[in-house]
Protein backbone atom coordinates (compact mmCIF):
# COMPACT_ATOMS: atom_id res chain seq x y z
CA UNK A 1 0.00 0.00 0.00
CA UNK A 2 1.01 3.43 -1.06
CA UNK A 3 2.15 6.41 1.33
CA UNK A 4 -1.15 8.09 -0.16
CA UNK A 5 -3.46 4.71 -0.14
CA UNK A 6 -2.28 5.11 3.33
CA UNK A 7 -3.65 8.45 3.94
CA UNK A 8 -6.31 8.23 1.73
CA UNK A 9 -7.95 4.69 4.39
CA UNK A 10 -6.81 7.02 7.34
CA UNK A 11 -9.03 10.38 6.32
CA UNK A 12 -11.94 8.09 4.52
CA UNK A 13 -15.00 8.89 6.84
CA UNK A 14 -13.45 11.21 8.96
CA UNK A 15 -15.67 14.16 9.79
CA UNK A 16 -14.08 17.89 9.77
CA UNK A 17 -12.54 18.61 12.87
CA UNK A 18 -11.50 14.57 13.70
CA UNK A 19 -8.49 14.99 11.49
CA UNK A 20 -7.18 17.00 14.76
CA UNK A 21 -8.01 14.32 17.18
CA UNK A 22 -6.21 16.34 20.31
CA UNK A 23 -5.77 20.24 19.44
CA UNK A 24 -9.33 20.95 17.75
CA UNK A 25 -9.25 24.26 19.65
CA UNK A 26 -7.12 27.16 20.19
CA UNK A 27 -6.72 29.04 23.36
CA UNK A 28 -5.11 32.25 24.74
CA UNK A 29 -2.54 30.19 26.56
CA UNK A 30 -1.10 27.16 26.64
CA UNK A 31 -2.87 24.10 27.82
CA UNK A 32 -1.23 22.63 31.52
CA UNK A 33 1.28 19.82 29.76
CA UNK A 34 1.20 21.30 26.46
CA UNK A 35 4.57 20.79 24.61
CA UNK A 36 3.13 22.87 21.66
CA UNK A 37 1.24 25.87 22.31
CA UNK A 38 -0.93 27.32 19.65
CA UNK A 39 -2.37 30.91 19.20
CA UNK A 40 -3.40 30.97 15.76
CA UNK A 41 -5.23 28.65 13.41
CA UNK A 42 -2.51 28.37 11.08
CA UNK A 43 -0.25 26.51 13.83
CA UNK A 44 -2.69 24.92 14.76
CA UNK A 45 -2.84 23.46 11.22
CA UNK A 46 0.36 23.46 10.63
CA UNK A 47 1.16 21.37 13.93
CA UNK A 48 -1.29 18.91 12.75
CA UNK A 49 0.37 18.57 9.51
CA UNK A 50 3.53 17.86 11.07
CA UNK A 51 2.41 14.95 13.20
CA UNK A 52 1.54 12.90 9.86
CA UNK A 53 4.71 14.36 8.48
CA UNK A 54 2.46 15.97 5.14
CA UNK A 55 2.53 18.85 3.14
CA UNK A 56 -0.85 20.54 2.56
CA UNK A 57 -1.01 19.37 -0.60
CA UNK A 58 -0.76 15.74 0.28
CA UNK A 59 -3.13 16.22 2.86
CA UNK A 60 -5.54 17.58 0.76
CA UNK A 61 -5.26 14.98 -1.61
CA UNK A 62 -5.15 12.16 0.76
CA UNK A 63 -8.82 13.62 2.55
CA UNK A 64 -10.14 13.98 -1.46
CA UNK A 65 -8.59 10.38 -2.40
CA UNK A 66 -12.21 9.36 -3.14
CA UNK A 67 -13.16 12.39 -5.31
CA UNK A 68 -12.48 13.15 -9.02
CA UNK A 69 -13.38 16.00 -11.62
CA UNK A 70 -14.83 15.05 -14.86
CA UNK A 71 -17.01 16.50 -17.22
CA UNK A 72 -20.67 15.65 -18.45
CA UNK A 73 -22.54 17.72 -21.17
CA UNK A 74 -19.93 20.16 -21.80
CA UNK A 75 -19.79 21.38 -18.34
CA UNK A 76 -17.38 20.04 -15.20
CA UNK A 77 -18.49 18.46 -11.94
CA UNK A 78 -17.02 16.83 -9.11
CA UNK A 79 -17.75 13.01 -8.41
CA UNK A 80 -17.40 11.46 -4.86
CA UNK A 81 -17.17 7.45 -4.90
CA UNK A 82 -19.51 5.97 -1.79
CA UNK A 83 -18.82 2.35 -0.92
CA UNK A 84 -22.03 0.57 -0.27
CA UNK A 85 -22.33 -2.91 1.52
CA UNK A 86 -20.99 -5.61 -0.87
CA UNK A 87 -18.93 -3.78 -2.72
CA UNK A 88 -21.12 -1.30 -4.84
CA UNK A 89 -19.91 2.27 -5.41
CA UNK A 90 -22.69 4.69 -6.02
CA UNK A 91 -21.50 8.05 -7.77
CA UNK A 92 -22.33 11.62 -5.97
CA UNK A 93 -21.98 14.30 -8.39
CA UNK A 94 -21.94 17.70 -7.16
CA UNK A 95 -21.22 21.17 -8.86
CA UNK A 96 -17.49 22.73 -8.44
CA UNK A 97 -18.85 25.86 -6.69
CA UNK A 98 -21.14 23.55 -3.97
CA UNK A 99 -18.23 21.47 -3.47
CA UNK A 100 -16.02 24.28 -2.40
CA UNK A 101 -18.99 25.32 -0.15
CA UNK A 102 -19.63 22.06 1.45
CA UNK A 103 -16.09 22.01 2.37
CA UNK A 104 -15.32 25.43 3.43
CA UNK A 105 -14.06 24.17 6.97
CA UNK A 106 -11.20 22.46 6.45
CA UNK A 107 -7.74 23.97 6.15
CA UNK A 108 -4.23 22.83 5.09
CA UNK A 109 -0.97 25.42 5.24
CA UNK A 110 0.75 25.79 2.07
CA UNK A 111 3.63 27.95 1.33
CA UNK A 112 0.83 30.57 0.67
CA UNK A 113 -0.32 29.84 3.92
CA UNK A 114 -3.82 28.76 5.81
CA UNK A 115 -5.96 27.74 2.33
CA UNK A 116 -9.41 26.04 1.92
CA UNK A 117 -8.93 21.67 1.83
CA UNK A 118 -10.83 21.79 -1.46
CA UNK A 119 -9.00 24.56 -3.53
CA UNK A 120 -5.57 23.23 -2.74
CA UNK A 121 -7.29 19.71 -3.82
CA UNK A 122 -8.57 21.01 -6.81
CA UNK A 123 -5.43 22.53 -8.23
CA UNK A 124 -3.44 19.49 -7.29
CA UNK A 125 -1.96 18.17 -10.42
CA UNK A 126 -2.12 15.13 -8.60
CA UNK A 127 -5.92 15.31 -7.82
CA UNK A 128 -7.48 12.15 -10.74
CA UNK A 129 -8.87 13.70 -13.56
CA UNK A 130 -10.95 12.17 -16.52
CA UNK A 131 -11.32 14.48 -19.12
CA UNK A 132 -13.01 11.79 -21.67
CA UNK A 133 -16.11 11.55 -19.37
CA UNK A 134 -17.95 8.82 -17.68
CA UNK A 135 -18.97 5.78 -19.99
CA UNK A 136 -20.52 2.24 -19.06
CA UNK A 137 -17.69 -0.26 -20.14
CA UNK A 138 -18.77 -3.94 -18.84
CA UNK A 139 -15.68 -5.85 -19.23
CA UNK A 140 -13.62 -3.28 -20.44
CA UNK A 141 -10.63 -1.30 -19.60
CA UNK A 142 -11.68 2.37 -19.51
CA UNK A 143 -9.43 4.25 -22.47
CA UNK A 144 -7.12 6.96 -20.79
CA UNK A 145 -9.03 9.61 -19.36
CA UNK A 146 -12.58 7.89 -19.48
CA UNK A 147 -13.93 6.76 -16.04
CA UNK A 148 -15.55 3.51 -16.20
CA UNK A 149 -19.21 3.48 -14.40
CA UNK A 150 -19.07 -0.40 -14.56
CA UNK A 151 -18.96 -1.83 -11.50
CA UNK A 152 -19.65 -5.29 -11.88
CA UNK A 153 -23.38 -7.55 -11.79
CA UNK A 154 -25.20 -7.56 -8.01
CA UNK A 155 -23.30 -11.06 -7.28
CA UNK A 156 -20.66 -13.30 -7.75
CA UNK A 157 -21.46 -16.67 -10.12
CA UNK A 158 -21.81 -19.89 -8.20
CA UNK A 159 -19.06 -21.94 -10.45
CA UNK A 160 -20.53 -25.07 -8.45
CA UNK A 161 -23.81 -24.91 -9.01
CA UNK A 162 -25.59 -27.34 -11.36
CA UNK A 163 -28.99 -26.80 -12.92
CA UNK A 164 -31.04 -28.66 -10.31
CA UNK A 165 -29.54 -25.87 -7.84
CA UNK A 166 -32.26 -23.41 -10.36
CA UNK A 167 -34.91 -25.80 -10.84
CA UNK A 168 -37.66 -23.50 -9.25
CA UNK A 169 -36.63 -20.54 -11.10
CA UNK A 170 -36.33 -23.18 -14.48
CA UNK A 171 -40.47 -23.81 -13.51
CA UNK A 172 -41.54 -20.69 -12.91
CA UNK A 173 -39.97 -19.24 -16.06
CA UNK A 174 -41.68 -22.14 -17.66
CA UNK A 175 -45.29 -22.90 -16.34
CA UNK A 176 -46.07 -19.15 -14.75
CA UNK A 177 -44.24 -16.54 -17.01
CA UNK A 178 -44.54 -18.62 -20.19
CA UNK A 179 -47.85 -20.71 -19.03
CA UNK A 180 -45.90 -23.81 -20.29
CA UNK A 181 -44.98 -22.40 -23.70
CA UNK A 182 -41.64 -24.36 -24.62
CA UNK A 183 -40.90 -22.06 -27.75
CA UNK A 184 -41.60 -19.02 -25.72
CA UNK A 185 -39.18 -20.62 -22.17
CA UNK A 186 -36.39 -21.31 -24.41
CA UNK A 187 -36.22 -18.16 -25.90
CA UNK A 188 -36.89 -16.16 -22.67
CA UNK A 189 -34.15 -18.08 -20.82
CA UNK A 190 -31.67 -17.66 -23.71
CA UNK A 191 -32.64 -13.50 -23.50
CA UNK A 192 -31.43 -13.87 -20.06
CA UNK A 193 -28.65 -15.55 -20.66
CA UNK A 194 -27.35 -13.45 -23.70
CA UNK A 195 -28.23 -10.25 -20.93
CA UNK A 196 -25.74 -11.72 -18.44
CA UNK A 197 -22.50 -12.56 -21.43
CA UNK A 198 -22.69 -10.00 -23.28
CA UNK A 199 -23.49 -7.10 -20.53
CA UNK A 200 -22.17 -4.22 -22.47
CA UNK A 201 -24.34 -4.66 -25.53
CA UNK A 202 -28.29 -3.66 -26.19
CA UNK A 203 -30.60 -6.79 -26.11
CA UNK A 204 -32.58 -5.40 -29.24
CA UNK A 205 -35.81 -6.94 -28.09
CA UNK A 206 -37.88 -6.48 -25.18
CA UNK A 207 -39.28 -8.82 -22.89
CA UNK A 208 -42.79 -8.00 -22.23
CA UNK A 209 -44.85 -9.67 -19.32
CA UNK A 210 -48.44 -9.30 -19.10
CA UNK A 211 -50.57 -10.77 -16.24
CA UNK A 212 -52.86 -9.82 -13.53
CA UNK A 213 -51.37 -8.95 -9.83
CA UNK A 214 -49.68 -11.25 -7.83
CA UNK A 215 -49.08 -13.40 -10.42
CA UNK A 216 -44.77 -13.49 -10.69
CA UNK A 217 -44.21 -11.33 -13.25
CA UNK A 218 -42.36 -8.37 -10.74
CA UNK A 219 -40.37 -11.70 -9.56
CA UNK A 220 -38.74 -12.21 -12.69
CA UNK A 221 -38.14 -8.35 -12.99
CA UNK A 222 -36.52 -8.32 -9.94
CA UNK A 223 -34.47 -11.36 -10.29
CA UNK A 224 -32.33 -9.33 -13.72
CA UNK A 225 -32.38 -6.28 -11.26
CA UNK A 226 -30.20 -7.91 -8.41
CA UNK A 227 -28.19 -9.94 -11.92
CA UNK A 228 -27.26 -6.32 -12.59
CA UNK A 229 -26.54 -4.66 -8.61
CA UNK A 230 -26.71 -1.31 -9.53
CA UNK A 231 -27.06 -1.10 -13.12
CA UNK A 232 -29.99 -2.50 -12.66
CA UNK A 233 -32.69 0.37 -12.86
CA UNK A 234 -36.25 0.14 -11.64
CA UNK A 235 -38.29 2.45 -13.51
CA UNK A 236 -42.20 3.21 -12.09
CA UNK A 237 -42.78 6.29 -13.81
CA UNK A 238 -43.18 6.44 -17.63
CA UNK A 239 -41.34 10.09 -16.96
CA UNK A 240 -38.09 8.03 -15.97
CA UNK A 241 -38.45 6.16 -19.55
CA UNK A 242 -39.53 8.35 -22.03
CA UNK A 243 -39.28 11.70 -20.20
CA UNK A 244 -36.98 14.76 -21.22
CA UNK A 245 -34.46 14.27 -18.04
CA UNK A 246 -33.46 10.76 -18.41
CA UNK A 247 -29.65 11.35 -17.24
CA UNK A 248 -30.50 8.38 -14.90
CA UNK A 249 -29.65 5.92 -18.05
CA UNK A 250 -25.86 6.13 -18.46
CA UNK A 251 -25.26 4.11 -15.92
CA UNK A 252 -28.63 1.51 -16.68
CA UNK A 253 -27.54 -2.14 -17.91
CA UNK A 254 -31.01 -3.75 -17.30
CA UNK A 255 -34.15 -1.85 -17.36
CA UNK A 256 -37.69 -3.31 -15.40
CA UNK A 257 -40.65 -1.26 -16.06
CA UNK A 258 -43.01 -2.43 -14.01
CA UNK A 259 -46.80 -0.56 -14.68
CA UNK A 260 -44.63 2.12 -16.22
CA UNK A 261 -46.09 2.64 -19.65
CA UNK A 262 -49.00 3.15 -21.85
CA UNK A 263 -49.16 2.10 -25.52
CA UNK A 264 -51.49 5.12 -26.26
CA UNK A 265 -48.80 7.59 -25.33
CA UNK A 266 -47.94 7.73 -29.29
CA UNK A 267 -44.17 10.13 -28.43
CA UNK A 268 -43.72 7.90 -25.56
CA UNK A 269 -43.80 4.88 -27.86
CA UNK A 270 -41.37 6.72 -30.57
CA UNK A 271 -39.04 7.26 -27.25
CA UNK A 272 -39.27 3.69 -26.00
CA UNK A 273 -38.32 2.08 -29.64
CA UNK A 274 -35.27 4.36 -29.71
CA UNK A 275 -34.21 2.90 -26.58
CA UNK A 276 -34.78 -0.80 -27.31
CA UNK A 277 -33.39 -0.47 -31.19
CA UNK A 278 -30.72 2.71 -31.50
CA UNK A 279 -27.25 1.83 -31.14
CA UNK A 280 -26.65 5.33 -29.48
CA UNK A 281 -29.21 7.05 -26.85
CA UNK A 282 -29.52 10.92 -26.61
CA UNK A 283 -29.29 11.73 -22.41
CA UNK A 284 -30.16 15.22 -20.77
CA UNK A 285 -29.73 16.15 -16.84
CA UNK A 286 -30.94 19.38 -15.72
CA UNK A 287 -28.95 22.27 -15.94
CA UNK A 288 -26.50 20.56 -18.33
CA UNK A 289 -26.61 20.10 -22.37
CA UNK A 290 -27.84 16.49 -23.84
CA UNK A 291 -25.33 14.38 -24.56
CA UNK A 292 -25.09 11.03 -26.41
CA UNK A 293 -24.00 7.59 -24.68
CA UNK A 294 -23.59 4.04 -26.16
CA UNK A 295 -27.08 1.78 -26.12
CA UNK A 296 -26.39 -0.94 -23.65
CA UNK A 297 -29.82 -1.43 -22.24
CA UNK A 298 -31.81 -4.74 -21.82
CA UNK A 299 -35.43 -4.05 -21.08
CA UNK A 300 -37.77 -5.70 -19.45
CA UNK A 301 -41.68 -5.08 -19.36
CA UNK A 302 -44.32 -6.12 -16.57
CA UNK A 303 -48.00 -4.72 -17.22
CA UNK A 304 -51.79 -5.37 -16.58
CA UNK A 305 -53.06 -3.86 -18.69
CA UNK A 306 -55.02 -5.18 -22.06
CA UNK A 307 -52.92 -3.17 -24.59
CA UNK A 308 -49.50 -3.01 -23.30
CA UNK A 309 -47.41 -2.20 -26.12
CA UNK A 310 -47.39 -0.62 -29.61
CA UNK A 311 -47.19 -3.79 -31.85
CA UNK A 312 -46.50 -3.49 -35.46
CA UNK A 313 -47.69 -5.86 -38.21
CA UNK A 314 -43.99 -7.23 -38.47
CA UNK A 315 -43.03 -7.09 -35.07
CA UNK A 316 -39.55 -7.59 -33.82
CA UNK A 317 -38.93 -5.50 -31.18
CA UNK A 318 -41.06 -7.60 -28.51
CA UNK A 319 -41.37 -11.07 -27.08
CA UNK A 320 -44.69 -11.50 -25.17
CA UNK A 321 -46.02 -13.64 -22.65
CA UNK A 322 -49.48 -13.83 -21.21
CA UNK A 323 -48.37 -14.75 -17.46
CA UNK A 324 -50.04 -17.95 -16.00
CA UNK A 325 -52.46 -17.22 -12.76
CA UNK A 326 -51.20 -20.96 -11.31
CA UNK A 327 -49.53 -19.12 -8.88
CA UNK A 328 -51.34 -16.17 -8.09
CA UNK A 329 -51.58 -14.58 -4.80
CA UNK A 330 -49.69 -17.89 -3.33
CA UNK A 331 -47.80 -16.51 -0.61
CA UNK A 332 -46.19 -19.88 0.05
CA UNK A 333 -44.89 -20.31 -3.54
CA UNK A 334 -43.36 -16.84 -3.37
CA UNK A 335 -42.28 -17.15 -0.23
CA UNK A 336 -40.29 -20.40 -1.16
CA UNK A 337 -38.91 -18.76 -4.06
CA UNK A 338 -37.22 -15.54 -2.19
CA UNK A 339 -35.89 -17.72 0.39
CA UNK A 340 -34.16 -20.03 -2.34
CA UNK A 341 -32.90 -16.48 -4.37
CA UNK A 342 -31.79 -14.73 -1.07
CA UNK A 343 -29.85 -18.18 -0.10
CA UNK A 344 -27.34 -18.31 -2.85
CA UNK A 345 -30.23 -19.09 -5.58
CA UNK A 346 -29.14 -15.71 -7.42
CA UNK A 347 -25.58 -16.71 -7.97
CA UNK A 348 -26.53 -20.36 -8.82
CA UNK A 349 -28.57 -18.39 -11.30
CA UNK A 350 -26.08 -16.17 -12.40
CA UNK A 351 -23.61 -19.15 -13.55
CA UNK A 352 -26.10 -21.08 -15.64
CA UNK A 353 -27.27 -18.35 -17.43
CA UNK A 354 -23.61 -17.51 -18.46
CA UNK A 355 -23.03 -20.87 -19.14
CA UNK A 356 -25.57 -21.79 -21.81
CA UNK A 357 -24.79 -22.17 -25.31
CA UNK A 358 -25.83 -18.89 -27.24
CA UNK A 359 -24.11 -20.12 -31.07
CA UNK A 360 -27.43 -21.27 -32.73
CA UNK A 361 -29.63 -18.36 -30.72
CA UNK A 362 -31.10 -15.20 -32.57
CA UNK A 363 -32.27 -12.38 -30.68
CA UNK A 364 -33.90 -10.99 -33.24
CA UNK A 365 -35.98 -14.55 -34.30
CA UNK A 366 -38.46 -13.66 -31.59
CA UNK A 367 -41.54 -16.38 -31.13
CA UNK A 368 -44.77 -15.19 -32.47
CA UNK A 369 -46.32 -15.95 -29.48
CA UNK A 370 -50.71 -15.58 -29.33
CA UNK A 371 -50.24 -12.63 -26.54
CA UNK A 372 -47.73 -10.88 -29.21
CA UNK A 373 -50.64 -11.35 -31.73
CA UNK A 374 -52.90 -9.47 -29.25
CA UNK A 375 -51.07 -7.08 -29.35
CA UNK A 376 -50.66 -6.42 -32.78
CA UNK A 377 -54.57 -6.57 -32.59
CA UNK A 378 -54.69 -3.82 -29.60
CA UNK A 379 -52.41 -1.69 -31.57
CA UNK A 380 -54.47 -1.34 -35.12
CA UNK A 381 -55.84 1.59 -35.53
CA UNK A 382 -57.70 3.70 -38.25
CA UNK A 383 -58.71 1.81 -41.28
CA UNK A 384 -56.68 -1.27 -40.01
CA UNK A 385 -58.79 -1.17 -36.96
CA UNK A 386 -61.69 -0.57 -39.36
CA UNK A 387 -61.25 -3.56 -41.37
CA UNK A 388 -60.54 -5.98 -38.70
CA UNK A 389 -64.11 -4.95 -36.88
CA UNK A 390 -65.51 -5.28 -40.51
CA UNK A 391 -64.33 -8.85 -40.91
CA UNK A 392 -65.67 -9.78 -36.85
CA UNK A 393 -69.19 -9.57 -38.74
CA UNK A 394 -71.71 -11.77 -39.59
CA UNK A 395 -71.67 -13.50 -43.14
CA UNK A 396 -74.96 -11.68 -43.74
CA UNK A 397 -73.16 -8.51 -43.29
CA UNK A 398 -70.32 -9.10 -45.58
CA UNK A 399 -70.54 -8.07 -49.28
CA UNK A 400 -67.87 -8.84 -51.87
CA UNK A 401 -69.32 -6.08 -54.37
CA UNK A 402 -69.09 -2.59 -52.71
CA UNK A 403 -68.44 0.39 -54.42
CA UNK A 404 -65.77 2.77 -53.66
CA UNK A 405 -67.40 5.61 -52.42
CA UNK A 406 -69.45 2.99 -50.07
CA UNK A 407 -66.56 1.62 -48.49
CA UNK A 408 -65.30 5.43 -47.90
CA UNK A 409 -68.87 5.87 -46.27
CA UNK A 410 -68.17 3.13 -44.46
CA UNK A 411 -65.14 4.25 -42.83
CA UNK A 412 -66.04 7.61 -42.26
CA UNK A 413 -68.65 6.65 -40.00
CA UNK A 414 -66.85 4.58 -38.40
CA UNK A 415 -63.66 7.38 -37.52
CA UNK A 416 -66.76 9.49 -36.38
CA UNK A 417 -67.74 6.86 -33.53
CA UNK A 418 -64.22 6.54 -32.58
CA UNK A 419 -63.54 10.40 -32.82
CA UNK A 420 -60.50 9.68 -35.29
CA UNK A 421 -60.41 13.29 -36.96
CA UNK A 422 -57.07 12.89 -39.08
CA UNK A 423 -57.70 9.93 -41.18
CA UNK A 424 -57.99 9.67 -45.02
CA UNK A 425 -60.99 8.72 -45.99
CA UNK A 426 -61.25 9.80 -49.80
CA UNK A 427 -62.56 6.53 -51.99
CA UNK A 428 -59.32 6.15 -53.34
CA UNK A 429 -57.40 6.49 -49.65
CA UNK A 430 -59.68 3.52 -48.81
CA UNK A 431 -59.40 1.51 -51.46
CA UNK A 432 -55.35 1.65 -51.21
CA UNK A 433 -55.66 0.65 -47.33
CA UNK A 434 -57.94 -2.38 -48.29
CA UNK A 435 -55.55 -3.67 -50.70
CA UNK A 436 -52.97 -3.65 -48.30
CA UNK A 437 -54.46 -6.89 -46.59
CA UNK A 438 -56.71 -8.09 -49.38
CA UNK A 439 -56.55 -9.63 -52.82
CA UNK A 440 -58.95 -7.35 -54.15
CA UNK A 441 -59.94 -7.02 -58.09
CA UNK A 442 -61.09 -2.69 -59.12
CA UNK A 443 -64.31 -3.23 -61.47
CA UNK A 444 -66.71 -1.22 -63.55
CA UNK A 445 -70.09 -2.15 -62.84
CA UNK A 446 -73.29 -2.42 -65.37
CA UNK A 447 -74.76 0.17 -67.32
CA UNK A 448 -76.22 2.52 -67.10
CA UNK A 449 -73.91 4.26 -64.25
CA UNK A 450 -70.95 1.79 -64.72
CA UNK A 451 -69.90 2.95 -61.45
CA UNK A 452 -66.12 1.46 -59.78
CA UNK A 453 -66.39 -1.20 -57.21
CA UNK A 454 -63.87 -3.29 -55.42
CA UNK A 455 -64.78 -6.83 -55.82
CA UNK A 456 -63.53 -8.33 -52.44
CA UNK A 457 -63.09 -11.98 -51.49
CA UNK A 458 -65.54 -14.42 -49.56
CA UNK A 459 -65.59 -13.58 -45.74
CA UNK A 460 -63.83 -16.79 -44.94
CA UNK A 461 -61.09 -15.91 -47.52
CA UNK A 462 -60.43 -12.27 -46.39
CA UNK A 463 -60.11 -13.87 -42.67
CA UNK A 464 -57.33 -15.86 -44.00
CA UNK A 465 -55.85 -13.36 -45.96
CA UNK A 466 -56.05 -10.69 -43.15
CA UNK A 467 -54.62 -13.35 -40.51
CA UNK A 468 -51.51 -14.21 -42.75
CA UNK A 469 -50.49 -10.85 -43.76
CA UNK A 470 -50.86 -9.91 -39.55
CA UNK A 471 -49.13 -13.07 -38.99
CA UNK A 472 -51.80 -14.25 -36.27
CA UNK A 473 -54.09 -17.16 -35.15
CA UNK A 474 -57.14 -15.16 -34.37
CA UNK A 475 -60.10 -16.57 -32.78
CA UNK A 476 -62.85 -15.16 -35.16
CA UNK A 477 -66.20 -14.25 -33.15
CA UNK A 478 -68.36 -15.29 -35.20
Amino acid sequence: MSDMEKLAKIFNGVDDMDIFPEDNTVSEGSPEGAEHPCTTLAEVVDLQQKKLGLNGEDLALAQFADHFVSIEGGKAFIYREIKEPGGRVELQRMSVKAFHELHATKRVTTAKGVQATSRVWFSSPGRRTYTGGLELLPGENAPDGVYNLWSGFGCEPDQTATARDIRLALWHLKYVICGGDQVAYRYLLCWLASCVQNPGRQAEVAVVMIGGRGTGKGTVGGWLMDLFGQHGLPIQSADHLTGRFNGHLKSGAALFVDEAFFAGDHKGNNKLKSLITEDTLLLEDKHVSAFTVKNRLKIMMATNADHAIPAGIDERRFFVTQVSDRVKQNHDYFAELRCWWQSGGNRAFLALLQRIDLSSFNIRRVPQTKALGQQKLESLHGLDEWLYELLQGSESDWKTDRTAEELAQLFRFFCQEKGYRYEKTSPKAVGKGIRKWLNVERKRGKPPKREWFLALPELDEARRQFAEKINVDIDWDV
